[in-house]
């Protein structure tokens, strides 16, 4: 299990405690990307001895991190888990479809279960459509939940009962056999998008990803800055930049042009935008 912590020692603690009840077998390996908070993350890694501990010296971002720490794992498959999710059963399902699908000779890349959403979301929606200019852009406007049931969302309308365009990293098996040919993630995404991409890449090696229908986690975009209004802006931009990055790599420079000239006017046109600049 891999996890790369920032800030909210009290919501790491959280999320350790819930793979001790759900997953007690599991070796874990947390990364902490530096941060203000790192001094207390350290007095939670004094509590969690069992676990493998690494520190950095800067924030590296999302993906270098977990590169890192896929490097670093044993040749089993991996598993990521947001610090800000507490898991909510074992992830016997994603397991054993990870394991049905080497006996059917199936191009499974990756698994996920659903997620409790207290901010509002369905349980299905870290599972999302493939990701296109018009569908960032609606997604960034705060809209694709009400359009759910129009191709222009990324987000299902309902739980999807074949493959999907990609699946957060909140929670995500990922097939060893696919990251070795797929590769690690791209970093050049610094935070966001990363995931997006690297399930993009596995499509069109062959690979398909699916959600399992089975409870997984609990968990809150945006918890580990959700409580600083500084931080909470700054990923906003990140969000954005990403977005662009992805745009311009898998769809071109018009695609990255259109998103960034919409999503700046959507951050002036809209009030709860505004409100972050």
């Amino acid at each position: 299990m891999l996890i790369v912590s920032f800030r909210r020692p009290d919501v790491l603690r959280r999320c350790l405690d819930s793979v001790g009840t759900h997953l007690p077998e599991a070796t874990v390996s947390v990364w902490d990307n530096a941060s203000d908070s790192s001094h207390s993350i350290r007095e939670v890694a004094d509590d969690f001895p069992q676990h493998i501990w690494t520190f950095s010296d800067e924030n590296v971002g999302f993906a270098k991190a977990i590169n890192a720490l896929s490097a670093a794992a044993g040749p089993g498959d991996l598993l990521w888990l947001n610090p800000d999710a507490v898991l909510a059963g074992d992830l016997s399902g994603c397991r054993q479809a990870l394991i049905a699908s080497l006996d059917r000779h199936l191009q499974l890349a990756a698994a996920a279960p659903l997620v409790d959403d207290p901010g509002g979301g369905q349980p299905w929606d870290n599972a999302r459509r493939a990701p296109s200019v018009i569908r960032a852009i609606v997604s960034y406007s705060g809209y694709g939940r009400r359009l759910r049931r129009w191709p222009v969302s990324d987000l299902y309308p309902a739980a999807p009962q074949r493959a999907v365009g990609y699946l957060s990293g909140s929670c995500l098996l990922i097939r060893r056999d696919a990251w070795e040919d797929v590769g690690p993630l791209d970093e050049d995404f610094f935070l966001y998008a990363e995931e997006a991409d690297w399930a993009d890449r596995a499509r069109r090696r062959g690979w398909f990803l699916v959600q399992i229908p089975e409870p997984g986690v609990v968990h809150s975009a945006a918890g580990t800055v959700g409580d600083d209004r500084l931080l909470s802006r700054r990923s906003e931009r990140l969000l954005q930049e990403s977005n662009v990055r992805y745009l311009r790599k898998n769809n071109g420079p018009l695609s990255a042009g259109a998103y960034r000239v919409a999503s700046a006017l959507l951050d002036r046109v809209q009030r709860s935008k505004r409100s972050l600049l």
